[in-house]
């Protein structure tokens, strides 16, 4: 009522929705279905409790059953994978394995042939695959591809809804060579994210992260790809064995390499969303990340590798590069990619220059929307503690010469800390104890900081007297 002070109750529903164009309706769906982080895994897969016992049975069928193994056609567009890792065992086998036909007996039937063989994908035969069960447990073994990930809302919210996505691309994806698909997909928006593999036979990707499972066809229409603990990678070899990998993805334009986190408070490391809303993204990797624990320990080998790679870029690559350490890494990964694309496509003339490309390499976490909050907070902390303890320490220089030549009584407390910040080397324990007072903390506790306050050795001393340090950046894919 007018004038009865009392303030409108908020909305919170609305009723005209069905009303309104379909035009609006659509956009409206899609714009409530944001792009997704897509972590597709093996059920029972390597690593589970029945990882082991699906081994063994499958050894035991190969050992004590009289059968065909009948590979699938697809096998063959892994050979550039497997090829050279099984080709001294074919031809040794090729070499000394005997027929029925050497004994007198005869068929009319014909051997099942998946692919015709050739020199790059040569015959697989089934004899080679009964002595080699662990081999044809990889390239046979009946399995099923699922995700956790929360399935868009509005696809069951109402036909209309459902119909709307459907036609808009998402579909049910990423079956196998013996189950159906079970996860909902966009090839266009969504990333598919492929965990590091755990076990040592998966001959088929060539790499860390385990596609072998996938139909060639859905892999050939992905367009964008996170692998986890690829962030840590250098070099021309790691990139030659993601490169393995791309000859399968043919139209791949984003290639998101992924830090492991286990710090986080977030839980990012488990990758699991807990509620419909907490969906996975890729968030930007940035120095400010590592930075605030440089005159720390590390908990882990992986960030003290990051921490002394970027210190050694900042100290010597920067002015030449001007480029951000983890733009640097991504697109010297990038250039690797590229130089093995044309080896491969020169060495083997068979294949053709388009036959795949390299995508664009970003560096990142993986987490839900709590942890893109936690790790942009702190990056926050950080900035604003590593601009305040600069400016105090510049007080401090410029409040003890002032004093030095006569111009001010004042010196600046900080300097108290004293001496040894500006000397630049790692302070004892007497000055250790003046910094715990000056701070009032425990002193366990100054060995667990992590942001700047004073610096108190002289790794952070470095980052905040030479190094150029840039503000940090806030991106989500």
């Amino acid at each position: 009522m007018e004038g009865s002070g009392a303030s409108p109750k908020p909305l919170t529903t609305f009723h005209l929705f069905p009303f309104l164009p379909l035009e609006i309706r659509r956009a409206i769906y899609i714009l409530a279905t944001p792009p997704r982080v897509v972590l597709v895994e093996e059920k029972d897969g390597p690593g589970s409790e029945e990882w082991e016992d699906r081994i063994d049975e499958f050894r035991e069928r190969c050992w004590t059953t009289f059968g065909p193994f009948n590979l699938h056609p697809e096998i063959a567009c892994f050979a550039h994978n497997w090829h050279p890792k099984l080709y001294s065992s074919l031809f040794y086998y090729s070499q000394n394995r005997r027929s029925l036909e050497m004994y007198g007996f005869t068929t009319t039937q014909k051997t099942y042939q998946p692919w015709i063989p050739t020199d790059e994908v040569p015959e697989i035969p089934h004899g080679w695959l009964a002595e080699h069960p662990v081999a044809a447990f990889e390239m046979m073994r009946n399995s099923s591809l699922f995700s956790l990930a929360h399935i868009p809302a509005f696809l069951h919210v109402c036909s209309e809804s459902r119909e709307v996505l459907q036609s808009y691309g998402y579909q049910l994806s990423f079956g196998t060579r013996t189950d159906g698909p079970h996860t909902w997909f966009h090839f266009e928006r969504d990333i598919l994210f492929i965990l590091l593999c755990t076990h040592d036979d998966n001959f088929l990707s060539g790499s860390a992260w385990d596609i072998g499972l996938f139909r060639v066809a859905e892999l050939q229409r992905v367009k964008r790809l996170a692998l986890q603990g690829a962030g840590h990678l250098e070099g021309e070899i790691h990139a030659r064995k993601v490169s393995n990998m791309l000859r399968l993805l043919p139209n791949l334009d984003d290639l998101f390499l992924i830090l492991d986190d286990f710090e986080s408070v977030g839980g990012v490391y488990s990758y699991k969303p807990t509620t419909s809303k907490d969906h996975l993204m890729v968030i930007n990797a940035d120095e400010a990340d590592f930075i605030p624990r440089s005159g720390e320990y590390y908990a882990y080998m992986a960030e003290m590798d990051i921490y002394h790679a970027m210190r050694r870029f900042i100290a010597n690559g920067r002015a030449a590069t001007n480029r951000r350490y983890f733009e640097f890494q991504a697109s010297q990964f990038e250039d690797h990619l590229r130089t093995d694309h044309r080896k491969t496509v020169s060495s083997v003339p068979s294949l053709k220059t388009g036959l795949w490309k390299v995508p664009h390499v970003r560096i990142g976490h993986v987490g839900a929307v709590k942890d893109a909050e936690w790790f942009f907070n702190r990056r926050r902390q950080f900035w604003i503690r590593f601009l305040d303890t600069k400016r105090r320490l510049a007080w401090g220089r410029r409040s003890k010469r002032e004093a030095s030549k006569g111009k001010s009584n004042m010196v600046s407390k900080f300097q108290d800390v004293g001496e040894a910040v500006i000397r630049a080397y790692e302070p004892d324990i007497d000055e250790r104890q003046m910094f715990d007072g000056l701070h009032q903390t425990h002193y366990e506790d100054i060995y667990g900081r992590d942001h700047f306050t004073l610096p108190a050795s002289r790794r952070e001393y470095w980052w905040l007297t030479e190094a150029t340090v840039l503000p940090p950046r806030f991106e989500v894919y």
